[in-house]
């Protein structure tokens, strides 16, 4: 599931959202299964949205520093 275009790093299309916040239990689920990440109950400006399933890279959409 692509949650993403791609990863700014390696370019693939396996890639997933960050949640912050805490999280209802439908959550940690969806997180277990890989198919999201959870990011913890503090958010900052530059904290990432995205990660890829793939090279383990995390990124703030419309932000690349590569």
């Amino acid at each position: 599931m692509a949650d993403c275009i791609k990863c700014p790093k390696c370019s693939s299309t396996d890639c997933g959202k960050i949640i912050y916040g805490f999280p209802p239990y439908w959550l940690f689920e969806r997180a277990e299964a890989g198919e999201i990440k959870l990011g913890g109950c503090v958010i900052l400006d530059d904290s990432p949205d995205h990660f890829c399933r793939n090279c383990g890279y995390e990124w703030k959409e419309g932000s690349h520093d590569d």
